[in-house]
């Protein structure tokens, strides 16, 4: 007679029970039931190639509804279709998807495999982006509207940063917990604006931001602890600002073909989506430390389309909406 551990039956029933349910997303298979210690040691173990990114999840096709506007008195479980998802963020289970198909924004919950609507954008457009702050106030960047709206933890509009006069085309948006303040970087204008959180602008990080160094076309930006990171599409590289926006160097000028989304994690690693090859490229400290999604990338990771990134709880979030879905990859600490 075979006999099974609990750990092997357990998977059996969790991928039944996925395959049922119609969702796509691979989410709790992570590791498929091998130890965390185990797999560090493989990991890190002498002539193993290092890699910084590997399969975790997707989340794609018809998502689960539990929510009373689209449920019937009876119950009945209704599905919404992931169809372009062009900007993801995320806090612990809870993921915000701009999806222009539903021309919503959809709150994903990992843990239950459902969905909701989170707010309604009408007019939605493939450029708008997201950002959600530690009070979970989540950011709508739209750069054709010229806005940047904040909703509150119920999905209501609460705060627009709009102004014709300062605020042009705005493309990415971030707060800085710590100065309590909003940063939109406006593309037509090539600079970022600095605001509270009422809205009111404190100060501009300009387009010379040092001495013969300019920014050229502003993409996206992202921070770790006093220290900002601004995408320049045009000039294919990366500057490295103070938190006070003071510039430090700059990178990827010999690596990026044409930069975009960018994010960063709790180890120094710098992700920066390049549209040229719909690849990530990797880098920490300014050094390039590796490329993923190639068509020859070992882990077997493809993207069609990659037009937004996101980090945290050691997953990072790849928006690809030519492929209708977010990918979940885990990130691999460095080796000690």
């Amino acid at each position: 007679m075979m006999m099974y551990s609990n750990r092997a039956i357990c998977l059996v029933v969790m991928v039944l029970s996925l395959s049922q349910a119609g969702c796509a997303t691979t989410a709790g298979l992570v590791g498929f039931g091998q130890d965390e210690p185990v797999r560090r040691a493989e990991e890190c173990a002498p002539g193993s190639e290092s890699r910084p990114l590997a399969k975790w999840g997707r989340i794609s096709g018809d998502l689960l509804v539990r929510s009373p506007e689209l449920a019937s008195n009876t119950g009945e479980r209704r599905r919404i279709r992931l169809t372009s998802p062009v900007a993801v963020v995320a806090q612990g289970n809870d993921l915000y998807i701009a999806d222009v198909g539903q021309q919503a924004i959809l709150r994903f919950n990992r843990g239950s495999q459902t969905v909701r609507v989170f707010a309604r954008v009408p007019d939605m457009n493939a450029d708008v982006r997201l950002y959600i702050d530690r009070s979970l106030s989540v950011y709508l960047v739209d750069p054709r509207a010229g806005s940047v709206t904040r909703y509150d933890l119920d999905g209501n509009p609460d705060q627009g940063f709009r102004n014709a006069t300062e605020l042009s085309q705005p493309v990415a948006a971030l707060v800085d917990d710590g100065r309590a303040e909003v940063l939109v970087a406006d593309q037509l204008g090539a600079r970022i604006l600095v605001f509270d959180r009422n809205g009111t602008v404190l100060r501009v990080i300009g387009a010379n931001v040092a001495e013969g160094t300019r920014f050229e076309s502003i993409a996206a930006m992202a921070m770790l602890p006093d220290q900002l990171y601004v995408v320049d599409r045009l000039a294919r590289r990366v500057f490295a600002l103070g938190g006070d926006g003071n510039f430090r160097y700059t990178f990827g000028e010999e690596e990026l073909k044409m930069p975009g989304a960018i994010t960063a994690d709790s180890h120094n690693r710098i992700y920066i989506a390049d549209s040229g090859d719909s690849t990530i490229r990797v880098f920490r400290g300014g050094q390039l430390e590796a490329v993923v999604g190639a068509s020859a990338d070992p882990e077997g990771l493809g993207f069609r389309e990659i037009t937004d990134l996101w980090e945290n709880d050691g997953l990072l979030y790849v928006a690809d909406p030519a492929g209708a879905s977010v990918d979940i990859l885990r990130i691999v600490p460095p080796c000690p």
